[in-house]
């Protein structure tokens, strides 16, 4: 590969792609030559940008829209385009949104070029800029569709609720996640992947971003969210990033008395606590888990099972080793306050 970069392959490559945009055969060709000497060379993937590849490839798609193979091969390339930061405001110059989720929604049923776009789009979305020209682009519904049209498919899961959880970060878009049916599409992930610690972590980010907004919280309540995060933890119990994600959501889902029976109910207090005892060390669940725990035991009733589930020791434990987080402290100082 090394030596057809080196005697001129990519721009080869890339003019017969501008010499014959019309023929399907040549498009999917030097799309394929041109992804696998990107994946191989970094060289290569420099010349196919100086080189005008990113039109020709977006170019190829809108000319080719309904030939599956050249939107496989235009995606992937894409997609490897997209995995450097420097390389995404090229690629959505080009009109590479567009020609992305113009794909996904004519190859509905393609798990390749599904996969391909929801990778590409998650990278994308990590710009706060290309993010807004994703949802514009009509990206949510299609990262929806994609998760209801291919849910046994791990990598699909993983990168669409990846990219859901990037643009939930920011509250403008997650009612139009919630009204493109993302609570749905969420929660079903995470009981249809329950192995799957990314998609895991994925989806509870997500939903917590959601939980932020009391009307969103309901829709999260109602979806079955708090049965998901919880059986999640329970996975998941030695993973961090899962658990500070999932703990974090039952904090914002027990800020509302309404839910702190059901989070009670699901087995939350057992959840929490076993967080606690398990990472002793990261303070983000430490927090999480007592600002939960002070919710819940704001109740008469539900501070007995705070207690009779080892709420107490977990409390003090976290004081001890955390002596100096401001946050840890006042959290579960205010827990057991309550607990007096």
């Amino acid at each position: 590969r090394g030596l057809v970069v080196a005697a001129g392959g990519v721009d080869a490559l890339v003019s017969a792609m501008r010499s014959h945009r019309g023929d399907a055969a040549v498009q999917q060709n030097c799309v394929a030559a041109l992804e696998s000497l990107m994946l191989s060379d970094h060289e290569a993937l420099v010349l196919v940008v100086a080189g005008g590849g990113i039109y020709e490839l977006v170019s190829a798609m809108r000319l080719h829209g309904g030939d599956a193979a050249v939107q496989q091969k235009c995606t992937a390339a894409l997609w490897s385009l997209t995995s450097l930061e420097k390389h995404r405001a090229p690629v959505v110059a080009a009109g590479g949104i567009d020609a992305l989720v113009s794909a996904m929604q004519s190859h509905r049923g393609d798990a390749a070029v599904q996969r391909n776009c929801t990778a590409a789009l998650e990278k994308l979305t990590l710009c706060e800029q290309h993010e807004a020209l994703v949802v514009a682009g009509g990206g949510i519904d299609a990262l929806v569709s994609a998760m209801r049209s291919h849910r046994a498919d791990a990598a699909v899961q993983e990168r669409c609720t990846a990219a859901l959880w990037s643009l939930s970060r920011f509250e403008r878009n997650q009612w139009p996640v919630v009204a493109a049916g993302g609570v749905d599409a969420l929660v079903s992930a995470m009981r249809s992947h329950g192995a799957d610690a990314a998609v895991q972590h994925n989806c509870a980010a997500a939903l917590q971003s959601l939980t932020l907004c009391e009307q969103h919280e309901a829709l999260v309540v109602a979806g079955g969210g708090i049965d998901a995060l919880i059986s999640a933890m329970r996975s998941h119990g030695g993973d961090a990033a899962v658990q500070e994600r999932c703990t974090a959501a039952l904090w914002s889902l027990t800020t509302l008395e309404k839910h702190r029976g059901l989070v009670v109910a699901a087995g939350g207090v057992d959840a929490l606590v076993s967080a606690m005892r398990l990472h002793r060390g990261d303070a983000a669940v430490q927090q999480n888990c007592a600002a939960a725990l002070q919710s819940l035991t704001v109740s008469e009733q539900l501070k007995a099972l705070v207690v009779a589930g080892g709420g107490i020791d977990a409390l003090i434990s976290a004081l001890r080793s955390h002596g100096g987080d401001a946050a840890v402290q006042e959290r579960c100082t205010a827990a057991l306050e309550n607990l007096r």
